[in-house]
């Protein structure tokens, strides 16, 4: 009892504080399932109205809920699944598990935030990634990311993502917590994500917990789907590059189940023929030849209702050749005298790269608040390149005379990776989700190359090791708490330690993290956070387009950590129950960026031929989103800056960032017509890419040293600017169902619809010819297209 003094008089009553606070509080937690496969769902809601208390779903499909005793009714959400109202009357602590059947019908969009207008960290709906038009008819999860604000790229052909000012380099890649150190097919046309396995994926390029380390600029979380432990099922698809197959069932039923998945490239069937006319339309004889596999799988099993095992495996393998031979002969009457010349040329490429990916998790459920899950990993990218380039030239008269040139070169490197985390979710209170955990990881790094190579008339044989060896021992701890006091508040704060021991030098680093949202109503949302990351790999890259000779090297004695510092500031609004709008302004700074000097590339000792320098990026992002109706999608924009500064770059002055796109937009359209008809569209444009070309040229003699050199003049570094890249692309998807459980989508779409060409680069192309009795040198530049317009066909069905 408490009083109060009410006219004079002391009046008794009941303390409802008291009773409030004396009431015994239980935990709820559990999984969320899909009632069909069997599959846990992460990101799932759940919800009690009453206390007006929620939680979401972790990695694992698990949640844990504090909920006053009495009767209450749990609301529980998930998108692309029909709501569940599930009644509890709270007498003790509660394990369950619920349900959640899927509704094809409802009304789905592609970009999902987790906590309102969170357009920093962005979650993909798998499901509608492939209702966007394909390339070639593949279905990619990276070409998806590139329609979201503040990721950018190049034209068709540079891989990669660029985030908010940050390098290729710069981003985290995991698969099931196991790092991908390159993620691309055919330079970067497409990436080795297989959509048929992927259960989530998210993209942190703002606000990161402290969880995640190691990179500057994003994060991409991709967990893979456990397979169906109810009953089999598959899915099988056929395009124009490529085809899939994919099949899962239970080996225990409702306990244990296993999914493997496959694709295959068959570009080969018309890429050989098709390069051979092209190459003989040159003058040339030779052809060209690319081919890629892709083979996923993974096991999972129950071993009680608290512990559940996974056991995933991923490799991934590329295979490019290229040749070609020309003779060319020439022959014209000058002062009386018959000249005559003899001309051959040849070239063979080889290129060949392998991912291999593995994890063993193991998940348990401690007690009712505490849940963790241990990961064992192992990864390896592997590279192979082979050259072989002969240039002759002959003098047949008035006087003989033969020069040649002959270039020869094998390249090795690899990188192998063995990790050990455990992660822990402890459910402090309703307001309080705490985690915390610890990391280990060991890494080696073997770049090398064996060549030998014959100039001129003088023969040098050579075979060395370009590179060492290189060990290192890294690991790191992490605490973060996300703490949402009422419904207008969240605050997600933490930090990171992480440690990397090399050359007998150890670093350290200590990563804080913080962000805060507040809601003053139920339509508008402000946020800020502030951030600091370090990384202790690099990315060293020659070729600026998506190929695997870029060079993964560690922080040793003499290379330090990259460092990174990012703050944002942003606001969302919902419009109406249709619209919603969001824009977010960042400022970041590098520091101990590396990279190589002026004229290096991986075929050289990159110890010796690397500076040092920093890094500045600013930017805003705007994004326009419609959710419902027959017609959705969204509209993002960005406007951006960023530069570099390197001490042997640009004689140490500042210079535009290759990737630094002004401004970027794209649209993305969707309308259904019918259950059956639905057309999508895409449209993109962006700023040129900052690069280089020579300005002039002039000859120097060198004292002590026989002969003239020619020397180039680039003046300032990434002054030009290549052409603005633009690309509109449709799509027409068509679902059936035949008898029985047969579902068939069949997509028709047309890539590249304005046959834009959007160059790659500019290449020094070289011509000989006979003009006024004199054989005459031509150089120009060149823009190389890659892809004009393609038309698109794919072909899926599901059993």
């Amino acid at each position: 009892l408490t009083y109060q003094w009410i006219n004079g008089q002391i009046v008794l009553i009941k303390d409802l504080a008291e009773i409030s606070h004396s009431r015994r509080r239980y935990v709820v937690s559990g999984f969320i399932e899909n009632s069909n496969s069997g599959e846990r769902l992460i990101s799932a809601t759940v919800y009690s109205v009453k206390n007006q208390i929620g939680a979401l779903t972790n990695g694992f499909g698990y949640f844990s809920l504090t909920l006053p005793e009495g009767e209450t009714d749990l609301t529980v959400s998930y998108l692309g699944c029909q709501p569940l109202i599930n009644h509890l009357n709270l007498l003790k602590d509660t394990v369950v598990t619920f349900q959640m059947i899927t509704d094809l019908t409802l009304d789905e969009y592609t970009l999902v935030d987790g906590f309102p207008g969170q357009s920093s960290n962005s979650q993909l709906e798998l499901a509608q990634v492939g209702r966007i038009p394909k390339f070639a008819g593949e279905t990619d999860l990276i070409r998806a990311l590139h329609l979201l604000p503040g990721v950018q790229t190049g034209a068709d052909g540079i891989g990669g993502i660029y985030v908010r000012g940050g390098e290729a380099g710069h981003n985290l890649v995991i698969i099931d917590d196991v790092p991908v150190y390159n993620f691309n097919h055919g330079a970067g046309l497409l990436s080795l994500f297989n959509t048929s396995t992927i259960k989530s994926a998210e993209l942190l390029k703002g606000a990161f917990p402290a969880r995640y380390s190691g990179r500057l600029a994003s994060v991409l979380d991709v967990r893979t789907r456990d397979g169906n432990k109810n009953y089999w099922e598959g899915s099988a698809e056929v395009g124009l590059v490529a085809s899939r197959l994919t099949v899962e069932g239970p080996f225990s039923k409702g306990k244990g189940s296993i999914l493997l998945s496959g694709r295959f490239s068959f570009l080969n069937g018309y890429l050989q023929p098709a390069a051979q006319q092209f190459k003989i339309g040159r003058g040339e004889d030779g052809t060209s030849s690319y081919r890629f596999y892709d083979f996923n799988a993974k096991v999972s099993y129950e071993l009680s209702p608290k512990d559940k095992i996974y056991l995933s495996y991923y490799r991934g393998m590329d295979r490019y050749d290229n040749s070609g031979m020309r003779r060319d002969s020439f022959q014209f009457l000058a002062n009386q005298l018959n000249h005559r010349y003899n001309h051959f040329s040849s070239y063979t490429e080889n290129l060949f790269w392998e991912n291999i990916g593995s994890a063993l998790r193991w998940n348990r459920v401690i007690n009712k608040r505490l849940f963790v899950n241990t990961t064992a990993t192992y990864s390896q990218l592997k590279v192979e390149v082979g050259f072989d380039t002969r240039d002759s030239f002959k003098v047949l008269s008035p006087k003989w005379y033969y020069q040649y040139e002959w270039d020869y070169g094998q390249y090795r490197s690899s990188i192998k990776g063995y990790s050990l985390r455990s992660d822990f979710q402890w459910s402090l209170s309703p307001q309080n989700i705490v985690r915390f955990g610890i990391n280990t990881q060991f890494n080696t790094f073997q770049p090398g190359a064996k060549e030998f190579n014959v100039t001129g008339t003088e023969k040098t044989d050579r075979t060395k090791i370009i590179g060492r060896h290189i060990g290192t021992l890294g690991g790191s701890i992490y605490l973060e708490d996300s703490y949402v006091p009422n419904q207008h508040w969240r605050v997600d704060y933490g930090f990171n330690l992480s440690g990397w021991k090399t050359d007998a030098r150890f670093y350290t680093s200590i990563e804080p993290r913080f962000a805060a949202y507040w809601k003053p109503n139920s339509k508008l949302q402000f946020k800020t956070s502030a951030t600091r990351m370090a990384q202790f790999m690099h990315l060293l890259t020659s070729s600026n387009i998506g190929l695997p000779t870029d060079l993964w090297v560690p922080s040793t004695g003499q290379i330090a950590p990259e460092v990174a510092l990012q703050g944002t500031l942003g606001s969302d609004f919902q419009l109406n129950q249709q619209w919603q709008i969001g824009v977010e302004g960042y400022y970041k700074t590098m520091h101990n960026l590396v990279n190589y000097i002026e004229g290096a590339s991986y075929l050289d000792n990159w110890e010796n031929n690397i500076t040092i320098g920093k890094g500045k990026a600013y930017g805003v992002d705007f994004f326009l989103r419609k959710t419902q109706g027959r017609t959705t999608g969204w509209i993002s924009y960005s406007i951006a800056r960023t530069n570099r500064v390197f001490d042997k770059i640009n004689f140490g002055n500042p210079y535009p960032f290759r990737f630094d796109h002004r401004h970027d937009l794209k649209v993305a359209a969707l309308h259904s017509f019918s259950k059956v008809f639905e057309i999508s569209g895409t449209w993109i444009f962006s700023s040129g890419l900052a690069y280089s070309l020579p300005i002039e040229s002039y000859t120097i003699k060198i004292p002590d040293v026989s002969g003239n050199f020619t020397a180039i003049d680039y003046g300032s570094k990434n002054q030009f600017r290549l052409p603005a890249y633009t690309r509109l692309d449709l799509s027409l998807n068509v679902y059936f169902q035949s008898k029985g459980t047969l579902k068939h989508t069949l997509n028709v779409g047309v890539y590249n619809l304005l046959n834009r060409n959007n160059p790659l680069y500019y290449k020094l192309d070289s011509q000989y010819s006979v003009e006024n009795s004199q054989l005459k040198l031509t150089r120009r530049y060149v823009g190389v297209h890659l892809l004009p317009i393609l038309p698109s066909l794919n072909y899926s069905i599901k059993f």
